[in-house]
């Protein structure tokens, strides 16, 4: 992954930017483990003493996930897969009338 910076906010990590063939990010719900995904382009993620500990992810609309919801998650990359991890959505954001830009914190099993 490129372009590390540390952040200046209240966040204490490090972003990083996905490279070009990294990131796809499947998202459905807490209690469903076979059941219907969405699937979407992770845009950027953050890290915490060396382990993943958030992500931002772009999805296309309509997404039957609100703020404050549990969820479970899988993170796809060119050379590993991150599977089945839970995460609480943060926040969820309109780009435009297509996309929704949706923030999750990853939760310890």
């Amino acid at each position: 992954m490129e372009n590390q910076q540390e952040t200046d906010n209240h966040r204490k990590g490090i972003r990083l930017s996905p490279t070009a063939d990294d990131g796809i990010i499947k998202l459905r719900a807490e209690n469903s483990e076979n059941g219907p995904f969405k699937t979407g382009l992770i845009r950027d993620e953050s890290f915490h003493e060396s382990d993943i500990d958030g992500c931002g992810a772009v999805f296309r609309k309509p997404i039957s996930f609100n703020k404050g919801e549990n969820v479970r998650i899988t993170l796809m990359y060119s050379q590993t897969t991150l599977e089945n991890l839970k995460a609480h959505i943060r926040w969820i954001r309109d780009l435009d009338e297509i996309l929704v830009k949706v923030g999750m914190y990853i939760l310890p099993d």
